[in-house]
């Protein structure tokens, strides 16, 4: 039941008895196999995951708590470091305040997404830099072993002069 707890979006354990009678109707029809690890499981163990669950709810409590100190502006109209708030956000028109999200809330959204999109970048520059040098110190190994590079550049032909040209023509098709 912990397994399907945690894999299931959104489901805590009140959920629990709601799934357990799902379940046990499922095998009780025969549509689901009866594992023993379900069937049997003591009560100890739905204790244990009862506590782990409230001892998740608290710590949860207390963060929200911790971060609604850290939201509370010195004045109307201030963020946390004192500057005035941005208008922007503020009305009740966007679709996050249509979900019942706030616009402290909003803007806290905003910058993790906006932190997060900066740690990618970073993360993916610090890819490019260190796979892109290995590349070209391996190609620019295998470029003095070889000799040079496959994709060099050929020496272009130099076209002959109308003179040539009229001589080789003559010297090839000339008795004709």
């Amino acid at each position: 039941m912990g397994d399907i707890l945690q894999t299931v979006l959104v489901a805590t354990a009140a959920d629990e008895r709601r799934f357990e009678s799902l379940l046990r109707g499922w095998i009780a029809s025969g549509e689901l196999e009866a594992l023993p690890g379900f069937t049997e499981e003591s009560e100890a163990s739905k204790k244990k995951r009862r506590r782990a669950a409230a001892k998740e709810a608290r710590e949860a409590e207390e963060y929200a708590a911790v971060l609604a100190e850290k939201r509370k502006p010195g004045r109307p109209g201030e963020t946390d470091d004192g500057r005035a708030a941005s208008k922007k956000g503020k009305g009740a028109h966007g679709s996050m305040a249509r979900a019942g999200v706030a616009g402290g809330e909003e803007m806290d959204l905003v910058a993790q997404f906006q932190q997060n999109k900066a740690r990618r970048a970073g993360f993916l520059d610090d890819l490019e830099a260190k796979y892109a040098a290995e590349a070209r110190a391996k190609s620019a190994k295998r470029n003095k072993r070889e000799g040079g590079s496959k994709n060099r550049a050929r020496p272009l032909v130099q076209e002959p002069t109308e003179e040539e040209f009229a001589a080789l023509q003559a010297k090839l098709f000339g008795d004709k």
